[in-house]
């Protein structure tokens, strides 16, 4: 990926920063596959000189778009759907890409609205989940598997709304004004450089590989490894990366 590289200072070179929760290594090999896969026909309209690097978490994005922008190197942002949850972080990643919040406000408000309609927490559904996880983890095993872990911190610290559209995305909002309302959001934060994962997060461009994160990848690479520019299950993913692409240009 990009350790141990250097830029300088109007040197032509793209970096796109992919943000997922501090394990985006893998997020970043499995775009720029999907990159690699759009710029591998001799003739193609895409920018050959784009990085993909991460920023250790949806914190360290707008340092890192701000480091980018002031050596004068094109750079965009990808973030998971659940970044639009984080005002804070929202906020100032929008800065760091020259941009304000207040215009956004309208259909931000709008689109949070429609998820939190959607539930909150549920204590008798949460306990059930977790019952499940917890049922599925041997008494032989010693450390407790990650696997297991992640989503029950998750189901601990996201309401049902929420955590229904970290899995499917802009689809969670009803037809109508709330979904025009998202398309514009959505729109808005791409043409200032900030691109939110359509369908959700990373897994759920390949929603039948059933692992967690680098697990996940690892198994996308290898299922795709000689099909990515072609594969019709990946339409939606070389259709996410062929729109920043164009916009690092």
């Amino acid at each position: 990926m990009l350790r141990g590289s250097s830029i300088a200072p109007g040197s032509g070179t793209t970096w796109a920063g992919s943000i997922d929760n501090g394990e985006a290594d893998g997020d970043c090999r499995f775009y720029n596959a999907v990159a690699d896969a759009l710029r591998s026909p001799e003739e193609h309209e895409y920018a050959r000189d784009v990085m993909f690097t991460q920023s250790g978490g949806k914190g360290g994005i707008a340092k890192l778009v701000r480091a980018l922008r002031k050596l004068d190197v094109p750079v965009v942002a990808v973030a998971d759907f659940d970044l639009l949850r984080q005002l804070g972080q929202l906020r100032v990643i929008v800065e760091a890409l020259g941009g304000e919040l207040g215009p956004f406000q309208d259909d931000l408000a709008r689109l949070r609205r429609e998820i939190e309609a959607l539930g909150a927490f549920n204590a008798k559904k949460t306990k059930d989940d977790i019952k499940l996880l917890l049922d599925g983890v041997s008494d032989d095993v010693g450390a407790f598997p990650p696997n297991i872990a992640r989503p029950i911190t998750k189901s601990l610290k996201t309401p049902a709304g929420w955590e229904r559209a970290s899995r499917i995305g802009f689809a969670i909002l009803a037809p109508g004004e709330p979904y025009v309302a998202g398309e514009r959001l959505i729109r808005g934060f791409a043409q200032l450089g900030l691109f939110i994962v359509p369908c959700g997060e990373l897994e759920c461009f390949l929603p039948d590989i059933e692992l967690e994160k680098n697990d996940w990848v690892y198994a996308a690479l290898e299922r795709y490894r000689d099909a990515f520019d072609r594969a019709p299950e990946l339409e939606g993913a070389r259709r996410f990366v062929a729109q920043l692409i164009a916009k690092s240009k």
